[in-house]
């Protein structure tokens, strides 16, 4: 009996099509001369994580953009897509800034992740208990995805008009 169910998983994990992509994305659509805002690196797949690295592993930017890696703790979690539900992981958070007018380039990346198929394993002492089920991974997936290149432009701070200025409580001569 334990080799039919362990056959039938087999079968069923060679079914199961490894889905995996990266978004880039800033906390603002621009930023103001002089100020700074947060970029992420979200990674999705269908499948849970097992490994991911990085190519290359350290991005260069212009001189005139000032990029500081915020600590991030890369625990995967389960969210809903466009595409259905995934596992979301953040691999990267940075605090960038430029003192200039222009636009800030991220570089292109590419990621390649393995990926694993995990079954459930029944124990009917688990089951008896209502314990979540243990599961046991049948298979390893290695997939690639590559990142565009994401632009981020940098305006002049918005000039302020008489009214704004008497709303916040300063005088005008």
């Amino acid at each position: 009996m334990i080799s039919c169910l362990e056959i039938q998983g087999q079968q069923r994990s060679t079914e199961v099509k490894a889905d995996f992509y990266a978004e880039i994305s800033a906390n603002r659509d621009s930023i103001v001369v002089g100020d700074s805002c947060i970029v992420s690196v979200i990674l999705y797949s269908n499948l849970p994580f097992e490994s991911v690295e990085q190519m290359p592993r350290n991005l260069q930017f212009a001189k005139d953009v000032r990029v500081h890696l915020i600590p991030t703790d890369r625990e995967q979690q389960q969210v809903r897509t466009s595409r259905g539900v995934y596992y979301a992981l953040a691999w990267q958070h940075y605090r960038v800034s430029r003192k200039d007018l222009g636009i800030i380039v991220w570089p292109e990346m590419q990621f390649s992740a393995e990926v694993g198929i995990y079954q459930a394993v029944e124990d009917d002492f688990w089951n008896f208990f209502s314990f979540a089920p243990t599961m046991r991974l049948i298979e390893k997936r290695k997939v690639k995805c590559k990142v565009p290149k994401f632009s981020l432009p940098v305006v002049e701070r918005p000039k302020r008009s008489t009214q704004d200025i008497l709303r916040s409580g300063r005088q005008v001569m």
